[in-house]
Order: C-alpha cells, then sequence, then structure tokens
C-alpha cells in the first residue's frame, strides 16, 4: 500500500505500522518518513512496570485520547519566533498548563538550488535548463527530514521552521 501511494502522490507524507521490525527497511526504501513497529516498545513497558512504578500508566494516558493530557504538535507561535524555548515553555505552563516536552526541527528536502548552491556559471545554467527541459520535478519524492530534541535547552532559540511538541489536556487554539 506504502508503495502504491508513493507512485500515486510522491510528496505524500507516509507513516506505516509494521508487526515484524524486518520489513523496516523495505518501507524506508520507498521514503516512508515514520514507521512504528509495534514490538519494539513492549519490553520496555513490561520493564517499568516493573521497575518504575507509575511510567507505564503515564504513557498509557499520554498516548489515550480518552482520559487526562495527550501530547500534541504544532508550529511556534508566531510571538516566539526569535525568542527562547525556556521563554516559551514558561509562556505554555502558566498560560495554558501545558508542558513543552520538544521541539522539532523540520529541514528541508533535497532542491536543484541546494546542489548548485546559488552559483551562476554556465555548467550550473546548463543543469538548471536541463532540469527545465525534462518538465518534470525529479526532487518530489524527497520530502525532507525532521529531529526531534526532547527537553530542548531553555536557550535555544525558536525559529521557522520548528514545531513544538507539548503535553497539554486539549488541542492548541488555531492561530
Amino acid at each position: 500500500t506504502a508503495y502504491a501511494i508513493n507512485h500515486i502522490a510522491p510528496s505524500v507524507r507516509i507513516c506505516a505500522e509494521l508487526t515484524e521490525a524486518s520489513n523496516e527497511q523495505h518501507l524506508r526504501r520507498i521514503n516512508v518518513q515514520d514507521v512504528v513497529v509495534s514490538t519494539d516498545y513492549s519490553g520496555y513497558l513490561l520493564g517499568n512496570a516493573v521497575f518504575s512504578p507509575g511510567i507505564l500508566q503515564l504513557i498509557k494516558e499520554l498516548l489515550s485520547y480518552e482520559r487526562g493530557s495527550s501530547f500534541y504538535s504544532a508550529p511556534v507561535p508566531r510571538a516566539f519566533l526569535g525568542r527562547t524555548a525556556g521563554e516559551l515553555a514558561n509562556y505554555y505552563k502558566t498560560e495554558r498548563n501545558a508542558i513543552l516536552t520538544a521541539i522539532v526541527v523540520r529541514e528541508k528536502g533535497l532542491t536543484l538550488d541546494s546542489l548548485l548552491r546559488g552559483e551562476t556559471s554556465e555548467i550550473d545554467e546548463f543543469i538548471r535548463q536541463r532540469f527545465a527541459e525534462a518538465d518534470r520535478d525529479l526532487f518530489a519524492g524527497d520530502k525532507g527530514t525532521s529531529r526531534v530534541i526532547v527537553n530542548p535547552p531553555a536557550d535555544m532559540q525558536l525559529e521557522k521552521n520548528h514545531d513544538v511538541i507539548f503535553i497539554a489536556s486539549a488541542p492548541p487554539p488555531k492561530e
């Protein structure tokens, strides 16, 4: 199914679940961004149930929409662009009773300009012309990558390509 979706709509973000980790390589080969292997976490959860009482219940609550708090993701509020993660964490806690847990840094996918680095040499212009004549976006399948910084440093400066992940009892209001 993932292969068919990728072939029909290469710019669509694809996430998949597997029951066997050995099949993950096949999904990575066709640029599936996120793969959940359901058996990866059962040992961790069972171990914590025995040795760290309360962690299993916490994880169950955070992963459930039926009760309590959940994880939410949103772009950095415009008012906090250029400010620090510490300032945003304080705002979330005091104004929304939410806990900032991570920053997602969205990195651009591969583009022709990033390959050529903005050069204006004759060779670069020839390459640009050949790509234009191809009349296809050869980079459409590259959807970029994301890096997650859990418990970000308080002095981390927030940028336009950042999203925030936080724990709250309700989703964020639309900006």
